[in-house]
């Protein structure tokens, strides 16, 4: 059925589907399916029961056919559609006996096209009262949300005044006399810096494209006549500022998708840019079933949920003594002598080499290509922090408090008991417990 917009008259054209069960009409029903001839511009959305899953852990028990899982990733594979990912819910079918048998038969999809119009669509699924099947809505957003948190964006490092920024606001004068105190304060003082300093760059979008608007103009003219000399070496310092905007375009991509296409491929297309924000619609928490079964959607409701969830959960310990002899956990002493050797600049200084890029060491925002790249400008200052940390002259309680940030053990979780905790160390935390760490391996 095709649809139009009462805002915009934009088309779009929603397909139902409800596959057949048996295995001869699946195979039928897929061929008919991966052979719709939908053109590529038009908002695309395909949702129903297709009796199908896509893998094994759609179903609650082992068993399934495999070639119809390849039967029907091939088809999603050929038409290039998008899964729209579903909130509240695991498994949308039951057939309500003991035990259950639960399956995930109803998808929802939608075109490369749709992707772009609507990239913050999701499914989220209602309560059962009937069927067996259990309801669910499609919830359409054309904004895309962003947080509060400070993040670092990895192409600013390509910016030609980062550098001199970052250098002059950490060399800046600060009060504190405590070397791990100092570096919080720099650190917090950084971000501060940096947000006003991203907040008067150019809009990198729109930079390319006057760029590539003053190429074209130039090559127009040449149709017609030659270059002056002047307007040739004005091309190619436009060609030269080009590859560096795409180039910090591609980094800023790159941090975003964890889709092999963006990270590995030479693609940077729209497609692929919303590919990226889709991993928003995954990380977004609609709702939370309470203990006592009943859903909660607002904020304020499920906040007071997690902090009690969480807060029971670390509870408080009622042992006094000691219930096992340490001697008897140690075997051959070992030589430990060299914990008491004072941390070198070199020791220091191999510890970031080798940190791992792409990931961030905490939640103040500083990932490990920032203390890599900028490690000439603010190693100084971490040569301190290890130092009195060696000498028992620091206060690490400014570095050392933990954040609990809420991660899914499954899946398309419902219930506050399918997360976990994890408890996240900022930068100087991070580098004193490797530095550690490597003198206490064999």
């Amino acid at each position: 059925m095709e649809f139009s917009s009462v805002h915009n008259n934009d088309p779009w054209i929603l397909t139902s589907v409800y596959g057949p069960c048996d295995s001869e009409g699946k195979a039928e029903f897929m061929h008919c399916f991966e052979n719709i001839q939908m053109p590529d511009d038009l908002a695309w959305l395909i949702i129903g029961d297709f009796n199908l899953y896509r893998k094994p852990e759609d179903r609650n028990r082992a068993g399934g056919n495999v070639g119809d899982m390849l039967l029907f990733n091939n088809a999603i594979s050929a038409l290039g559609l998008v899964e729209i990912p579903l909130h509240g819910r695991k498994f949308t079918w039951t057939n309500k006996q003991h035990p259950p048998l639960l399956e995930r038969l109803d998808w929802f999809f939608s075109s490369q096209s749709w992707t772009l119009r609507y990239p913050l669509t999701i499914a989220h699924s209602l309560v059962m009262e009937t069927s067996d099947h259990w309801p669910c809505v499609i919830k359409i957003k054309t904004f895309i949300s962003k947080g509060g948190i400070f993040r670092f964006e990895n192409c600013w490092m390509a910016h030609e005044s980062f550098l001199p920024m970052v250098a002059s606001c950490w060399n800046g004068s600060f009060s504190q006399q405590d070397a791990a105190k100092l570096v919080t304060a720099k650190f917090k003082s950084l971000r501060c810096a940096l947000r006003h300093w991203q907040a008067k760059l150019s809009n990198l979008k729109i930079t390319i494209e006057n760029v590539k608007l003053v190429i074209s103009f130039l090559d127009s003219i040449e149709e017609w006549r030659d270059l002056s000399l002047q307007e040739w070496n004005f091309r190619d310092i436009l060609n030269l500022k080009l590859s560096s905007l795409l180039h910090q375009q591609m980094i800023y991509w790159k941090q975003r998708a964890n889709v092999k296409w963006v990270q590995l491929g030479d693609e940077n297309s729209k497609f692929f840019h919303s590919i990226a924000i889709v991993r928003h619609r995954r990380n977004l928490i609609t709702s939370l079933n309470s203990p006592s079964g009943v859903l909660v959607y607002d904020h304020n409701s499920k906040a007071e949920l997690i902090w009690s969830d969480f807060k029971d959960r670390l509870g408080s310990s009622s042992y006094q003594n000691m219930l096992f002899n340490l001697d008897s956990l140690f075997g051959q002493p070992y030589d430990l002598s060299s914990l008491e050797v004072p941390f070198s600049n070199q020791e220091i200084d191999e510890v970031v080499k080798n940190l791992p890029l792409e990931k961030s060491l905490g939640p103040d925002g500083f990932n490990n290509e920032f203390l890599k790249n900028c490690w000439f400008l603010i190693k100084h200052d971490f040569y301190k922090l290890c130092s009195a940390f060696f000498s028992e002259e620091v206060c690490l309680q400014s570095n050392n408090a933990s954040f609990i940030t809420l991660i899914p053990k499954v899946d398309g979780p419902s219930t506050i008991s399918e997360y976990r905790p994890i408890s996240l160390l900022n930068s100087s935390v991070k580098i004193i417990t490797e530095l550690l760490a490597n003198r206490l391996q064999p």
